[in-house]
């Protein structure tokens, strides 16, 4: 009996260091993926793995889609930029690329069907901003298999939260599974009952081609580009058809921070519903992705919109020293605007615009941040200065059509009727639905 006892002992101990090995050669292979979106001013993140030793990689396609530059980092901390897109599919949700490195443990594909109540693990790096070294383990079982619009998918109980789409599902041997994507849930409170989403991994091999294209190609070609429709949208003027579009997007990918913040900010911005569903919004997008300052300075701001700076100044404490970055100083700004407190917005500006880091912050941030100093120089009667930063603005961003607008009001304050109308009648001609409005209300006036 005592044999018996110390075999099956041994046997196990023997089975668990083997499974230990097989998640740090499985954890060799995944990376983290920081994308830049220069749309909007946060930054996207996700999971990935090699599937080769020449540095081609996968990952969901929502972690790359509408964005301008990306780069992974590999489990030693090292970055390598994302060369070129090899091939994407919008139906299975999959994008193939290419990294300039040699890859010695790439990951290998089970060749079988895992059986449901089946062990395996998940790999990726949840809020991976901020976590450095090797990727999260979670464990669980197959819970099921769920086809929704032909398309096969995976149930797993293995835990999959924001930051680890695009990551692997293995098999207790090491052998990739599936491609983690998110939630079968309909709503957040849901995403733990053991409903999270997997692409299994014989949809690897739909990419096939060598598309070899840049990120601004790829929007051109990814005809399905849900966010790049939603921009235009916006853009254009047509913000209900965008709200709806963007809340459908949700819809199918409730564990995405990135597009509640954009929700957030368009109930916000163009205030198309209640102040309760934009904070919501916001709320979800911070439980989602906790370290991203963006978030919490996008809904400060957004209660200075609602007149509520007692509630702004409230959640800039939460992010205050030392995560201090552009974008808080940013959001501590438009506070001390509300608060018509114009002089120490320009301090907060001008901070914000030291912190910012080209590397990291998006470009909109500092070109938002130009513009609300010379909004508060103006408010100060420093009109000639106001002037100088819309100067430069339109002479960096020649499609920026705001600092027009305000640059005009300068120009009529210091009795140049004929600059400010031309700033103007620019606008009128060339500038967004938006912004043409605005220009023609201020020429009714400027312009008699």
């Amino acid at each position: 009996m005592k044999t018996g006892i110390f075999t099956f002992l041994m046997f196990s101990i023997n089975c668990f260091a083997q499974q230990s090995n097989f998640y740090k050669l499985a954890d060799k292979s995944i990376f983290k993926i920081i994308a830049f979106d220069y749309s909007d001013q946060s930054i996207s993140q996700g999971s990935g793995f090699f599937i080769n030793s020449s540095g081609i990689g996968i990952t969901n396609l929502h972690v790359l889609e509408n964005v301008d530059s990306a780069y992974i980092v590999t489990n030693d901390g090292a970055k390598y930029g994302i060369v070129k897109i090899l091939d994407f599919s919008s139906k299975y949700d999959l994008i193939k690329f290419k990294v300039k490195i040699s890859i010695s443990t790439p990951i290998s594909m089970s060749a079988k069907k895992a059986e449901i109540g089946s062990d395996v693990f998940a790999l990726g790096y949840p809020c991976g901003l901020e976590i450095s070294g090797s990727s999260t383990l979670s464990k669980g079982i197959i819970s099921a298999y769920r086809q929704i619009d032909s398309v096969d998918y995976i149930q797993t109980s293995a835990q999959i939260t924001h930051g680890s789409s695009g990551g692997g599902l293995f098999d207790l041997s090491g052998k990739l599974i599936g491609i983690t994507q998110g939630t079968f849930a309909s709503n957040l409170e849901d995403v733990h009952a053991n409903l999270y989403k997997v692409i299994p991994s014989k949809y690897i091999n739909v990419l096939s081609k060598n598309l070899n294209v840049t990120f601004t190609e790829l929007k051109d070609l990814n005809t399905e580009n849900n966010l790049a429709v939603f921009n235009f949208l916006k853009d254009k003027g047509d913000l209900k058809s965008a709200e709806r579009l963007i809340s459908e997007m949700i819809n199918n990918d409730i564990l995405n921070a990135r597009l509640w913040n954009k929700y957030a900010n368009i109930l916000c911005k163009y205030q198309l519903n209640n102040k309760e569903r934009a904070f919501e919004c916001y709320k979800n997008a911070i439980t989602l992705d906790p370290n991203n300052i963006a978030y919490y300075s996008n809904y400060s701001i957004c209660c200075c919109e609602y007149s509520m700076p007692n509630k702004s100044l409230e959640i800039l404490n939460i992010v205050e020293q030392p995560n201090s970055n552009s974008h808080f100083y940013y959001a501590m700004g438009y506070y001390f605007v509300e608060m018509k407190d114009y002089l120490k917005a320009i301090e907060s500006y001008q901070k914000s615009i030291q912190l910012f880091d080209a590397n990291f912050d998006n470009i909109e941030i500092l070109r938002k941040t130009f513009y609300e100093t010379a909004y508060c120089y103006r408010k100060t009667n420093d009109y000639k200065k106001s002037i100088e930063l819309c100067d430069w603005l339109i002479s960096k961003f020649s499609d920026y059509y705001t600092p027009y607008l305000l640059r005009s009001q300068n120009y009529y304050v210091l009795g140049d009727k004929i600059a400010a109308c031309n700033d103007l009648d620019f606008v009128i001609e060339f500038g967004d639905q938006l912004n043409k409005n605005r220009a023609l209300n201020l020429k009714k006036e400027f312009c008699k």
